[in-house]
């Protein structure tokens, strides 16, 4: 699990360290125990950090050991298996203009039930959004123009 130093600390207050999510558009705000949150916490201080609910639930979630849960896997888990072995890069919903690759998989923390597997392309100059560098479709990648990172 993660621990951030001081040095680390997310660009901007208010967002969960994890995800980058604004406090503002948290969905609820969860509260925790302290004994909870010092092992959840994601700062090496005592007592520090933002989580937003979704990345509460995944921390507290890798302190369940295996054996609790009989060996069943996450649901993530069982995304990336199916991604990493049918060749895709990560997740996008066809409708929204909602990508996530391997590396920040699901960081919108929603409910993914549009998400669908596809392909990571470099963002075309011509794209006009500053917040992203990539999509994420159905069409392979044709070139180097269009490589994968």
């Amino acid at each position: 699990m993660k621990k951030y130093s001081t040095t680390e600390r997310p660009v901007g207050y208010g967002k969960c360290y994890d995800c980058d999510l604004p406090y503002s558009d948290f969905p609820i705000d969860l509260g925790v125990s302290d004994e909870i949150w010092e092992l959840i916490s994601p700062t090496e201080r005592g007592g520090g950090g933002l989580l937003c609910p979704a990345c509460m639930v995944k921390r507290l979630s890798e302190l369940i050991p295996k054996e609790q849960t009989g060996g069943a896997k996450t649901v993530e888990e069982i995304v990336i298996e199916y991604l990493e072995a049918n060749g895709f890069d990560g997740l996008y919903e066809p409708s929204e203009s909602c990508a996530c690759d391997m590396a920040d998989l699901i960081a919108c923390q929603d409910y993914c039930s549009g998400c669908v597997a596809g392909y990571k392309h470099l963002c075309p100059t011509d794209c006009g959004d500053p917040d992203h560098e990539f999509h994420i479709s159905a069409e392979k990648p044709k070139g180097d123009s269009d490589a994968r990172q």
